[in-house]
């Protein structure tokens, strides 16, 4: 045997090994939740966790919120998840989880197949649908479509969703809002730190309007144009990848003094952008949660799924395409928003709070629903 295969071999049993123990962990866990807790157990199908990524973990935990009565349990499509499905008869019903689950990747679809095999019960709650001309060569809407047809209930995040499954024929399509607006504060911070900005940005493996370079340039831009004109600048970093490209921004217009990096606690970045007067955010979910800390906020839409969230909050009107943002406009903004900073932020909160409570409405009616089946 070469060398080189003797290297191989070990490596590979050490991976088949550690893939063992890693699923012997997980189905303990689900185990040990199934049978512990008295609530009604129900799928949380799909999701992409445990990646330190601040917005897909907030969205479980803002189920756990909306849904207090029910015990939410991950459902990953794999071996372990479901076995335990089909042995334990009472994780019969499914949510199809958070994101932009619809109409991306096939392995979500895959997974959704998957639940549905075992039982014909799921849910949409808050699930964003991917417009199919950004994702061209992935999935068509109409894969989807057989799936959605057996949901009893379906719930999107926003009006471009709900368009999008319209086109395809899908009928009595609700729209929900993300679930993180289950964490919108009640009330406005009355005394801000006046010229304040948060920013957010990061990389997404080139799959946004235009260039990550052009983003980074304006971003930049932006930071040095607050910081000049005598702003406190503070940046956020919602997962771990986007650190490096937040850092080469911050350092190039000398505001690198406040980089906080907030992967796993939306409560936490909750309160830090709360004291803030204005925020600008890339990811979805960093601008999402700053606006349920009624920040007044600019959403850069690398993605359509960003104009899908500040539609449902009737905020398109601060939504800028990645291709087309520019900092001076963006600046324009801000400052106005700074000028008047209540009234500004009292005009979010009743959008917000808006559609927070339609949400509840809806939460509660998908809740009897699964309730009714025994």
């Amino acid at each position: 045997m070469s060398s080189d295969v003797q290297d191989v071999a070990p490596q590979g049993v050490q991976r088949s090994i550690s893939k063992a123990v890693k699923a012997l962990g997980q189905g303990s866990l689900l185990v040990r939740s199934l049978l512990l807790d008295g609530r009604r157990p129900v799928a949380y199908v799909g999701g992409w966790l445990g990646k330190r990524n601040l917005g897909d973990d907030a969205l479980l935990a803002a189920y756990r919120t909306l849904f207090p009565a029910l015990n939410f349990v991950q459902f990953d499509g794999g071996r372990v998840a479901r076995r335990l499905a089909r042995h334990f008869p009472r994780l019969r019903n499914g949510m199809l989880a958070g994101g932009t689950i619809i109409g991306q990747e096939p392995a979500w679809l895959e997974v959704a197949r998957a639940f549905l095999e075992i039982h014909p019960e799921l849910i949409v709650f808050g699930s964003g649908v991917e417009e199919p001309s950004f994702w061209s060569g992935k999935l068509t809407l109409n894969s989807w479509k057989p799936v959605l047809e057996q949901c009893r209930f379906i719930g999107v995040r926003g009006p471009l969703s709900a368009e999008l499954l319209g086109d395809i024929g899908l009928k009595s399509v609700q729209i929900v809002g993300d679930p993180v607006l289950a964490f919108a504060l009640k009330d406005v911070n009355t005394e801000p730190i006046l010229d304040s900005v948060g920013l957010n940005f990061g990389t997404s493996d080139g799959k946004v309007w235009g260039d990550e370079c052009r983003i980074c340039r304006e971003m930049t831009a932006l930071a040095k144009t607050a910081k000049e004109s005598g702003w406190r600048v503070e940046w956020f970093v919602v997962w771990p990848r986007d650190l490096e490209i937040t850092r080469q921004a911050a350092e190039a217009s000398d505001t690198s003094q406040h980089i906080h990096v907030i992967c796993e606690d939306h409560a936490l970045f909750i309160r830090q952008v709360r004291r803030l007067s204005v925020f600008v955010g890339m990811k979805l979910h960093a601008t999402a949660l700053a606006t349920c800390a009624l920040t007044p906020s600019v959403m850069l839409e690398y993605r359509p799924k960003c104009r899908d969230y500040m539609q449902s909050i009737r905020q398109e009107e601060f939504s800028f395409k990645t291709d087309s943002f520019r900092a001076g406009a963006v600046w324009e903004i801000l400052t106005g928003w700074n000028q008047r900073r209540h009234a500004a932020a009292a005009a979010l909160a009743s959008a917000v709070h808006a559609r927070q409570a339609t949400q509840r409405t809806a939460a509660g009616a998908a809740s009897e629903l699964i309730k009714s089946r025994r």
